[in-house]
């Protein structure tokens, strides 16, 4: 996940990776124990509308996605794959990206959608300039 993955507005996400889970990520993500939705949480504003807030959620599967709030007068957004089990805001915000530069994202691959040299946990962002 290095160079390819998800990423909002480009083909891959940059960024450092991590050794084994290392605990960064919730036990809910976020999520309502109840639903295992997830929570609307800020990653940054629209690049594409630049009037409305890019939040990460759930969708009605349950699977994650980055969506813009100006929906549907403006339809950004990026569905995860399925080899993306978790995702959550990390705390730290891409120093490449300027002006307004969004938080990073902690991604949990499924085991076996990597090369077994690859950590299944990653945190990064790409953002196509």
């Amino acid at each position: 996940p290095g160079n390819g993955g998800p990423g909002y507005g480009g083909p891959g996400n940059g960024g450092g990776g991590g050794g084994g889970n290392d605990g960064m990520f919730a036990d809910n993500m976020g999520a309502d124990s109840n639903t295992e939705r997830l929570v609307p949480v800020t990653i940054m504003m629209c690049r594409a509308c630049r009037v409305s807030e890019v939040v990460l959620k759930s969708v009605k599967d349950g699977k994650r996605m980055l969506g813009c709030m100006g929906y549907p007068d403006c339809r950004a957004s990026i569905f995860f794959p399925p080899s993306v089990i978790k995702v959550e805001k990390a705390e730290e915000r891409c120093s490449r990206c300027i002006p307004d530069p969004p938080f990073k994202l902690n991604f949990l691959f499924k085991r076996g959608s990597v090369p077994p040299t690859i950590s299944t946990s990653h945190t990064g962002w790409y953002m196509k300039r």
